[in-house]
């Protein structure tokens, strides 16, 4: 399944689908070097759960059905 930009907004916590790895987004912005924009490709930024690092993707890589939202139970009032 493919998703969209605002899809991060509203699921903080995403699972790689092949490896289950568990990622917490922490923004979306573009990767500069040099004071240059690194081909002005919109990136997520995301921290890494399981390793404890900082990563970033291209958003179309990111988006395009490898990771999903970890979507919240319901929980009973």
């Amino acid at each position: 399944m493919k998703y969209e930009q605002d899809d991060l907004r509203l699921y903080p916590i995403w699972k790689h689908v092949k490896t289950g790895g568990m990622y917490h987004i922490l923004g979306v912005g573009i990767c500069r070097t040099n004071g240059e924009q690194d081909g002005n490709e919109v990136s997520v930024f995301y921290f890494s759960m399981n390793h404890q690092t900082l990563n970033y993707r291209e958003i179309n890589e990111f988006l395009d059905g490898r990771f999903e939202p970890v979507v919240p139970k319901a929980t009973s009032i």
